[in-house]
């Protein structure tokens, strides 16, 4: 019976393994049944993965983030969502500013790291435009406004968004 299963489990996406907290000495396995549209490995600040996302673009911009900490966090932080013109990125088209998971879970919780986090979807609209557009996430203190970086020195991931098509 194991082994039939075994494609479909490899399918599913891990959130979270519970061995120490079940009394029985059984392992207790969390998973969700779709994995992320898009893999992706962009570390904030060494300290949080965006590890994969599903983005859709229609009418709006439908955008929700997958994370793991690499290790545990140092704040409680905040993620922000914009929509920005490509070829003048300080033109703010909508933006969303929350939690990067659940509210209960702020991130200074997020200390076991093989568990994933999946964040609530962002909604924003997309108004005509015959121009380029970029979604900017990233992951800040709210408390500072300071932005953690990439590994790669940006201040936020930037996913390029096909607008030509959009009324």
């Amino acid at each position: 019976m194991k082994k039939a299963l075994a494609p479909f489990i490899d399918g599913l996406f891990p959130l979270k393994t519970l061995s120490e907290q079940i009394a029985d000495n059984r392992t207790v396995y969390v998973y969700r049944m779709i994995p992320p549209q898009h893999a992706h490995d962009a570390s904030f600040g060494e300290q949080i993965t965006l590890i994969g996302y599903d983005l859709s673009v229609e009418e709006e911009v439908r955008f929700r983030p997958y994370w793991r900490a690499v290790q545990p966090p140092t704040q409680n932080y905040s993620m922000f969502v914009h929509l920005v013109t490509a070829d003048a990125p300080h033109t703010l088209l909508a933006q969303s500013d929350g939690t990067p998971a659940d509210a209960q879970r702020l991130t200074k919780t997020w200390t076991d790291p093989a568990e994933q986090f999946i964040g609530s979807e962002v909604i924003l609209p997309l108004f005509s435009t015959a121009r380029e557009v970029e979604l900017w996430v990233g992951l800040y203190d709210f408390e500072t406004g300071e932005r953690l970086n990439t590994q790669s020195g940006q201040d936020a991931v930037r996913f390029p968004i096909e607008a030509h098509i959009l009324h």
